[in-house]
C-alpha cells in the first residue's frame, strides 16, 4: 500500500518488491496510509466478530472447531481470524498464570493507535464511523481476552 506519484512509485518499486508480493498504488501522497488504516480497521472488526462468535458458540455448547469449519467453507472466516482467537486465548491463559505481561497487550496498544488514526482521518474527511468508535473503546480488552 503506497501513495505518491506514479513516477516516484516506479522508481521505488524495486525496493518495495523486496518485501511485498503485491504493491497497491492507492493514489496521491498519503493515500497509502489511509488505505492501511482502512485495512487495519477491517482486521480489528473481524477479530472482534470472531472473538464474540466463539464466546457465543462455546456458551451454547458448540466447538470453536465447528465454527471454524463452517466459516472457512462459506468464506465468512479466514484463517487469521481463527488463529487470532486461538493464540490470544492460549497466551492469555499462560500469561495470567505465570505473572508475565501478556504480549497481546502491545498489539492492543497498536490497535488503539491505528483506530485513533482512522477516527481522526474520518473526522477530517467528515465521515461518521460509529462502529469504529465503539470498537476503539473495547479493542484493548479484545486483545487481552476481556471483551
Amino acid at each position: 500500500m503506497v501513495g505518491g506519484s506514479t513516477e516516484n512509485l516506479n522508481r521505488a518499486r524495486p525496493v518495495f518488491a523486496t518485501s511485498a508480493e503485491n504493491i497497491v498504488h492507492a493514489g496521491a501522497l498519503g493515500a497509502g496510509m489511509l488505505l492501511k488504516l482502512c485495512n487495519n480497521l477491517i482486521t480489528y472488526a473481524e477479530f472482534m466478530a470472531m472473538s464474540e462468535a466463539c464466546k457465543l458458540a462455546e456458551a451454547g455448547g458448540l466447538s470453536i472447531q465447528a465454527l471454524r469449519e463452517v466459516g472457512l467453507s462459506n468464506g465468512v472466516v479466514n484463517e487469521s481470524m481463527y488463529r487470532f482467537v486461538e493464540n490470544r486465548n492460549a497466551v492469555t491463559a499462560h500469561a495470567s498464570g505465570s505473572g508475565m505481561e501478556n504480549p497481546f497487550s502491545a498489539f492492543g496498544r497498536l490497535a488503539e493507535k491505528d483506530l485513533d488514526c482512522a477516527l481522526k482521518s474520518a473526522q477530517d474527511l467528515e465521515v461518521d464511523l460509529p462502529s469504529t468508535r465503539r470498537l476503539r473503546q473495547v479493542v484493548h480488552d479484545l486483545f487481552m481476552n476481556k471483551a
